[in-house]
C-alpha cells in the first residue's frame, strides 16, 4: 500500500521564518551598529538658529557622530529662507528648518522633504511688556517676529488667535530679526510683544516681561532634517547615514545630559544664566517634543498647511516627507537597541 505524501512545504517555510526572525533582527541591528565607511562623504548642512531645536546637528558634529557614520560635515548658520534657497540650488545637502519655509518651497516645486522628525512641538511663547495684562490691551500693539514667514511668524499668529484676537486686524506684526534683536526691541519698547523660544523666553520672564500666550504644546513640524527628492534619488546612502546620525544625536540628548548641556552651552555662546539654560534643555528633550523614533509630524505639517490658506488646500502632509530611512531604522531594531543600553 502506497504511503500518501502531504506537501507541508508552506508550513515548514513559515516555521523557519519564525525561528530565524529574532536572528535576522539581531543581524540587522549589528549591521547598523558596526558599519564602517571607507571614504567619508563631504557634506554642508545649514541650520537656522541657536535654540535647543537646533542642537542635534551641532551635537552630531561635535561628538563625532557624523564622522562615525562616514560623513564629513561642515555646519553653517543662515536664515530659513537663505538656507532653503541654498538647498534647492545644491549648495548644501541638508538644512535644519521649520515647516513654514520648507512647505512653501515644496509647493513652489523644489521637492524639499523632511527625512526625520527633529523637534515636533511649537517651542514659542508670546511675551509682552509687564503693563499688558489682558488681550484687550494688546489691541493696536506692534508685535515683532523674525520675519513675515517661518516659525516665529506662525507662532505669533496662533498666539494672537489663542487670545481671541485677529492677527490681521487687531495687531501689527513686523519683522524685527533674530531672537536677540526681538528681545532688544521688547526692552526698548519698539515692540510691545514678541514670540520667543527657549532659552530667551525664560530669560525675558526673569526680567519681568509677561507671558501672554503659551503655544509651545501645539502640534507643529519644527526644525528637522530636510533635503530634496532629487538628492535622495542620487544619494540614498548619504541620506541613510545622515538620518542615522540624527537618531543617535537625539539619543545622546536624552541619555547623556552632561554632554548635551555642554554642547548646548557652546551653541548659546555668551549666554551665562546656567539655570535658564538647564530649564531650556530639559523642556526640549521630552518625548512629546523630541520623539525617539524621529518620524516627521504629519499632524504638525497639516497645521502649517492650514495656516497657508488656499495655497496649501490641495496638498497632503505626506507630500512633504520621505519616511523610508526612519522606517528602516525602526524596523531593524536599531532605535530600540539604542535605548536599551
Amino acid at each position: 500500500m502506497a504511503t500518501k505524501v502531504t506537501d507541508n512545504s508552506e508550513s515548514i517555510l513559515k516555521m523557519i521564518r519564525l525561528l530565524l526572525a529574532p536572528f535576522c533582527v539581531c543581524f540587522s541591528v549589528m549591521v547598523y551598529l558596526s558599519e564602517t565607511w571607507a571614504q567619508p562623504v563631504k557634506l554642508t548642512v545649514s541650520y537656522t538658529g541657536v535654540g535647543p531645536v537646533n542642537l542635534p546637528v551641532v551635537l552630531a558634529k561635535e561628538t563625532g557622530i557624523f564622522a562615525r557614520n562616514g560623513i564629513d560635515v561642515t555646519v553653517i548658520r543662515a536664515q530659513a529662507a537663505v538656507s532653503t534657497m541654498a538647498l534647492v540650488s545644491g549648495e548644501v545637502g541638508f538644512i535644519q528648518a521649520a515647516a513654514p519655509a520648507v512647505l512653501q518651497s515644496n509647493l513652489g516645486g523644489s521637492g524639499a522633504v523632511y527625512v526625520a522628525g527633529g523637534y515636533t512641538g511649537l517651542d514659542y511663547w508670546l511675551v509682552g511688556h509687564p503693563s499688558i495684562t489682558s488681550a484687550e490691551q494688546l489691541k493696536g500693539a506692534i508685535i515683532g517676529t523674525a520675519g513675515l514667514s517661518g516659525g516665529s511668524y506662525t507662532a505669533t499668529q496662533l498666539a494672537v488667535r489663542k487670545l481671541g484676537l485677529n492677527p490681521a486686524k487687531d495687531v501689527s506684526i513686523i519683522a524685527v530679526g533674530g531672537t536677540p534683536e526681538r528681545l532688544a526691541a521688547l526692552r526698548t519698547g519698539r515692540v510691545q510683544a514678541t514670540s520667543l523660544n527657549p532659552p530667551t523666553i525664560f530669560a525675558a520672564e526673569k526680567e519681568g516681561f509677561r507671558i501672554l500666550a503659551d503655544v509651545s504644546a501645539l502640534p507643529f513640524q519644527n526644525v528637522a532634517p530636510v533635503t530634496t527628492r532629487r538628492f535622495i534619488k542620487e544619494n540614498p546612502d548619504v541620506v541613510r547615514r545622515y538620518v542615522k546620525s540624527q537618531v543617535e544625536a537625539v539619543h545622546v540628548m536624552k541619555r547623556d545630559r552632561k554632554s548635551g548641556m555642554r554642547i548646548f552651552a557652546q551653541l548659546m555662546g555668551g549666554f551665562k544664566d546656567t539655570a535658564v539654560l538647564e530649564k531650556s534643555y530639559d523642556v526640549s528633550v521630552t518625548d512629546d517634543k523630541l520623539p525617539r523614533n524621529q518620524y516627521p509630524s504629519l499632524e504638525g505639517i497639516k497645521a502649517v498647511l492650514d495656516s497657508l490658506g488656499d495655497r496649501g488646500k490641495d496638498a497632503r502632509p505626506t507630500d512633504f516627507v520621505d519616511m523610508r530611512f526612519i522606517k528602516e531604522l525602526e524596523e531593524s531594531g536599531f532605535i530600540q537597541a539604542l535605548y536599551k543600553e
